[in-house]
């Protein structure tokens, strides 16, 4: 590398920590260890790492008017999914959507649940969060809904058919 190459990159990095580039990277590092974390498997502790991430990126000043570090809480609602912890996982959904966080997104998560519940047999559950959230995405909730009251009354007319 030629002296200037040197001279020009090390005032580059230079100039980006003192307009405040560190910030971002460092987050970048939290977020990146959040991710890692939850490839690993330990949700308990990405969960906490993506909370901290979090904290640290509404704690920037002059963060880009773009960003909304409330995305975040999706990611978490996520991996609380994934344990099963259905009822921390819709309390996280439902405080992204009061916090701006894209409607699209939100109805994929509450979709999400209701799979949930269907790949437990809680058809019902299913069918009362497709109702509650309903109005995020009518077409793609009243396919669902269709689909597992349909069944909801097979599994009712086996089993009186049985009965008899």
């Amino acid at each position: 590398m030629k002296p200037y190459s040197t001279t020009l990159a090390l005032t580059l990095l230079f100039l980006a920590n003192c307009q405040g580039f560190h910030l971002f990277t460092s987050a970048n590092s939290a977020l990146e260890e959040a991710e890692n974390t939850a490839r690993e498997g330990n949700t308990k502790e990405a969960i906490l790492l993506y909370q901290k991430h979090l904290e640290k990126r509404l704690a920037v000043k002059d963060r880009p008017d773009w960003e909304n570090p409330y995305l975040y809480l999706l990611t978490i609602g996520d991996l609380e999914l994934q344990q099963g912890n259905v009822d921390a996982a819709l309390q996280y959904y439902q405080q992204a959507e009061t916090k701006q966080v894209s409607k699209e997104l939100i109805s994929d998560r509450y979709r999400g649940v209701a799979l949930k519940y269907e790949s437990t047999n809680q058809l019902e559950q299913a069918c009362t969060i497709l109702k509650k959230y309903r109005d995020r995405d009518p077409l793609l909730f009243d396919g669902m809904l269709d689909r597992i009251s349909k069944e909801i009354v097979t599994r009712e007319e086996l089993a009186n058919s049985h009965q008899k």
